[in-house]
């Protein structure tokens, strides 16, 4: 029984009343349906009759799938479709980001899990992982190159970091930087530190030094240009401590262009070591004790893939 449908067919149902809209007579509710019920069955046979029926869902046409789309949608969670590639890259995102072993594609909880949540789909081994992930960080290299050729000032911290379980010791190099209006830092190398070599140390502090001299220079020359602007910045109100610098940067870039770029020149380099040392640490993390024997290639994979922000990721 359509009980809405019913309803439907009265009017002003208050004070314990309804009239009904098919012939105008007052009917009693006493707070439920039953005697519109009867008024309708008993007065309105073929209304009573059509409320009666069950209700039919039709979906317009176009709306189910036809067979081959059925089995079209299948194919793409085999082989190399493109449903598959895309969980085998949220697995590898998954691994890399809450450093967990390659293996644990094999292990039998999340075995499970995906077989209930795509039973088609079929599971790359721990070879395959490993190749999706060497894979992932050449494609992530070329898109963070391009990234840096967009951004103009880089700060660079170092920090050494001794893997207990292997005694092996690393040198990592972070780069700390601003783009699209946002302080990053991405772990871009760890290197032995058995395999540095200081040949060219000499001729690589000479071209730091001459950076670093450039970089004076320009300083030098806005500073003794034009005071305007440092006048217009003194004379503004001080913010809040909980104030984003770069957000106020950006609001006055138009005003004081000349200290806005000093100031994205000088607001990336991290106040603390905490935010090197983070990334740094993730070394540790990464090759833990049942992970003793990881390549050195594979740990500078997996640390740099960790440290990268997941929107250059999809």
């Amino acid at each position: 029984m359509d009980i809405k449908l019913i309803k439907k067919n009265y009017s002003e149902i208050k004070n314990g009343t309804a009239k009904c809209n098919l012939c105008n007579k007052m009917v009693k509710t006493s707070g439920n349906t039953t005697n519109l019920t009867s008024h309708v069955k008993n007065k309105h046979n073929e209304f009573f009759l059509k409320c009666q029926q069950k209700k039919v869902y039709t979906n317009k046409i176009g709306e189910y799938p036809k067979i081959s789309e059925s089995f079209r949608s299948l194919e793409t969670l085999k082989g190399d479709g493109h449903r598959a590639n895309e969980i085998s890259e949220a697995l590898v995102f998954m691994i890399c980001k809450d450093n967990m072993p390659v293996r644990c594609v094999e292990k039998e909880g999340l075995t499970y899990l995906l077989k209930k949540c795509v039973p088609h789909f079929k599971i790359p081994g721990r070879s395959k992982v490993t190749t999706l992930l060497e894979n992932k960080y050449t494609q992530l290299v070329t898109r963070i190159k391009t990234v840096f050729d967009q951004v103009d000032h880089f700060a660079f911290t170092c920090d050494a970091v001794t893997i207990t379980n292997s005694t092996r010791s690393f040198l990592t190099i972070t780069a700390h930087f601003i783009n699209e209006g946002c302080l990053e830092a991405i772990c871009l190398n760890s290197v032995r530190m058995d395999q540095i070599s200081d040949d060219n140390a000499e001729e690589q502090c000479v071209d730091f030094m001459e950076a670093h001299n450039r970089s004076i220079l320009k300083g030098l020359s806005l500073q003794n240009s034009d005071h305007s602007e440092l006048k217009l910045y003194l004379s503004l109100p001080q913010t809040s401590w909980e104030s984003n610098p770069l957000t106020f940067w950006n609001a006055h870039k138009v005003a004081m262009p000349g200290l806005y770029q000093l100031a994205r020149k000088y607001l990336i380099t991290p106040g603390s070591s905490v935010p090197s040392e983070r990334l740094a640490s993730a070394i540790k993390c990464v090759v833990c004790d049942s992970r003793s024997r990881m390549t050195d290639n594979h740990i500078t994979q997996r640390v740099f893939l960790k440290s990268i922000n997941a929107k250059y990721w999809h």
